[in-house]
């Protein structure tokens, strides 16, 4: 199993650039962008946080989802 980040899904529902929500959540575009690529790592919990107020995101699988390997 592995945790997918649903970023680039938010940006086209909202649509929003990525450089648009840098500035909605104060996080780095350099930051978002390996977020919307499921490049990264780690994630900063306070970035989800972040990420979720500015979108009025109240279901963490909207941003989060966890899918099999093979997915």
């Amino acid at each position: 199993m592995k945790v997918v980040l649903c970023v680039r899904e938010l940006l086209e529902k909202h649509n929003l650039t990525q450089q648009e929500l840098s500035s909605m959540t104060g996080i780095a575009q350099s930051t978002i962008s390996p977020m919307v690529r499921n490049i990264k790592e780690r994630v900063d919990l306070d970035h989800i946080r972040r990420i979720a107020e500015a979108l009025n995101i109240r279901d963490m699988n909207e941003i989060i989802r966890i899918v099999d390997e093979d997915d």
